[in-house]
């Protein structure tokens, strides 16, 4: 019987399988791009999403543009925010976020910031609320993708 189970976990080895979360891990449960005009002095802008990863939490991002573009003047920032609230003895799946990414571009689409922020989870039929800010970004940023990894499970 072991030299069977040794035979099974060798050849997995041999054919290069290993069994992971990986895959979970890579999820995409949500990805947004907020973009903004010519000129990001003295922008707001905003993305709500009323089903945050198609589940029961919502998300806010806010990128709000530099001030100008003197140095020493506010820098732009981003904002994001995932919350939900579960009524006593409402059965809801945990929320498991693994990791977000944050990219931005500048006007000519290249790549001028990137950020990685630890994960977060709201538990199983329990309520959460997760903030960060981000700053500061780069002041020719025109452009910022955000990816939260993970699911609902």
């Amino acid at each position: 019987m072991l030299g069977a189970l040794l035979g099974i976990v060798l050849a997995f080895a041999l054919i290069g399988f290993v069994p992971s979360r990986s895959d979970a891990q890579d999820a995409v449960l949500e990805h947004y791009s907020i973009t903004v005009g010519h000129d990001a002095v003295g922008v707001r802008a905003e993305v709500f999403d009323r089903y945050f990863g198609h589940g029961t939490a919502k998300s806010r991002l806010v990128f709000v543009g530099p001030a100008s573009l003197e140095v020493g003047d506010d820098p732009a920032c981003l904002s994001l925010h995932v919350w939900r609230h579960v009524p006593p003895g409402t059965i809801a799946f945990a929320l498991l976020v693994f990791g977000i990414e944050i990219h931005g571009y500048d006007a000519d689409g290249a790549h001028v910031y990137s950020r990685h922020v630890r994960g977060f989870t709201f538990a199983d039929s329990a309520s959460g609320d997760w903030h960060r800010i981000l700053r500061p970004l780069p002041p020719g940023i025109r452009q910022i993708d955000v990816i939260f990894f993970g699911n609902y499970e």
